[in-house]
């Protein structure tokens, strides 16, 4: 987000949320997302997505629906845990998750958004696969 001013003294729960809302879309791509789920901004960034996005999000990290299955069963996504650079902040967006989502809904939110994530860029490949498999057969370039 090219609105945020990272380390300075400003952040304000209420304005980013209203903000990643405004956005509309969310892309993450990050090959360790499960490093990723546990700092509170990304946390929150996720959540305010999927609340008021309608699910636009894109998550890349690289894996099947299978593997993050197994990654979430091995290190289980603890939103109540997530760190943050600053405490104050961290405090701001646990605090604002626990007085509506919760936090047992949070994880289980975003597990279910990282596992159809996968599945959609399994998709994805599987149907660019045939159509680059065609385009071979056709003898197009491109």
């Amino acid at each position: 987000f090219f609105v945020l001013r990272q380390c300075q003294k400003d952040f304000d729960v209420d304005r980013i949320y209203a903000v990643i809302g405004n956005i509309g879309f969310t892309v993450v791509e990050a090959v360790d997302i499960l490093g990723y789920v546990k700092r509170a901004f990304c946390v929150f960034e996720l959540w305010a997505s999927l609340e008021q996005s309608e699910g636009k999000i894109v998550c890349s990290h690289g894996k099947t629906p299978l593997e993050m299955k197994a990654c979430l069963d091995a290190l289980p996504i603890a939103t109540e845990t997530a760190q943050c650079r600053c405490e104050e902040d961290a405090m701001q967006i646990k605090e604002r998750i626990a007085e509506t989502v919760g936090f047992s809904a949070l994880n289980l939110m975003l597990g279910e958004s990282l596992i159809m994530s996968a599945a959609e860029e399994e998709a994805t490949t599987d149907f660019q696969k045939k159509m680059v498999l065609q385009m071979l057969r056709r003898g197009e370039t491109g």
